[in-house]
């Protein structure tokens, strides 16, 4: 049995529940893909839909708008485990204030951090300085969660239909998550949910010492998992002032992403995922998207 951890007051013991898949129904007639293209690593502005080609189960769709993020639906999921003491916390206090500082009037925002619990740390519809007096009240410890935070995160960030920015700091191994990767990457992928993994000195002998069983290297390649398999992008970032600037970064490159929207013509709906790729008519530039949607269908709650 897993549990739920997803409401759970940062600084309250939590209480067992079953966990369930989200409540989420996907509309086929019209499909969303929210869509990264960069240059040499810069965005690349100024496309259009006859710019961009998508495949749905290999099938060539007809891309009919190719729109800019309106309204950013912003996440942020931090880790608050044992590793971020002294000034590790007041470093990602810092960066996620200045974060949601830089955000606009209809923009949205939710923060979960986790340790080996999970939780809240403002209630919806909270102000910036509210947020800030729960990053203060926020003590580090226990192991680390990354997993049920994502999912958490996922959750608390859908304020409605469109798509979604998660941002995901962490400095350490995934090592108490009730939830496989699988099942957060497809939660992910039913919200229209972009996960950019911040992995903060990922690779220091700190995380070595602590567990030299398992190599960091499986951290990365989870982060990297969540990143593509969402169309999101792997961030790595230090103990510093500046990664209050790698996150306002993520959000201004969030903010020059394409998406695209198309009608599903030539094959079936209504069941199940959908493999997509998407490619654009640019010679040397690189694309970023989810791999799947969900058309309904079967098991569908």
């Amino acid at each position: 049995m897993t549990r739920c951890l997803l409401l759970i007051a940062i600084l309250a013991g939590a209480a067992g529940t079953q966990v369930q898949q989200p409540l989420f129904r996907a509309r086929t007639e019209l499909v969303r893909v929210d869509v990264l293209v960069t240059d040499d690593g810069a965005p690349v502005t100024g496309l259009s839909a006859a710019d961009f080609e998508v495949r749905d189960k290999g099938v060539r769709q007809r891309v009919t708008a190719a729109g800019a993020v309106d309204a950013v639906q912003l996440g942020v999921v931090l880790d608050v485990s044992a590793s971020m003491t002294g000034d590790r916390l007041a470093i990602a206090r810092k960066a996620t204030t200045d974060l949601l500082s830089q955000l606009r009037r209809e923009d949205r925002f939710a923060v979960v951090a986790f340790g080996d619990q999970v939780g809240r740390v403002a209630e919806p519809g909270a102000s910036v300085a509210q947020v800030a007096a729960g990053l203060e009240r926020m003590r580090a410890g226990g192991s680390t969660a990354l997993l049920d935070g994502t999912y958490a995160g996922i959750l608390e960030a859908d304020g409605g239909p469109g798509p979604k920015l998660l941002l995901v700091m962490t400095d350490g191994r995934n090592n108490a998550s009730w939830l496989p990767a699988s099942a957060v990457i497809d939660t992910a992928r039913r919200h229209e949910t972009v996960i950019y993994p911040v992995a903060v000195e990922i690779d220091t002998a700190w995380n070595r010492a602590v567990s030299p069983i398992h190599k960091t290297s499986d951290t990365v390649a989870l982060l990297l998992l969540m990143a593509n398999e969402t169309g999101g992008r792997y961030v790595k970032a230090e103990w510093d002032s500046r990664l209050g600037e790698t996150f306002q970064q993520i959000l201004r490159e969030y903010r020059q992403r394409y998406i695209l929207t198309f009608t599903p013509e030539g094959v079936q709906t209504g069941d199940g995922w959908h493999a997509l790729e998407v490619k654009v008519k640019r010679g040397g530039a690189l694309v970023r998207a989810r791999s799947r949607y969900w058309a309904g269908g079967k098991g569908e709650l």
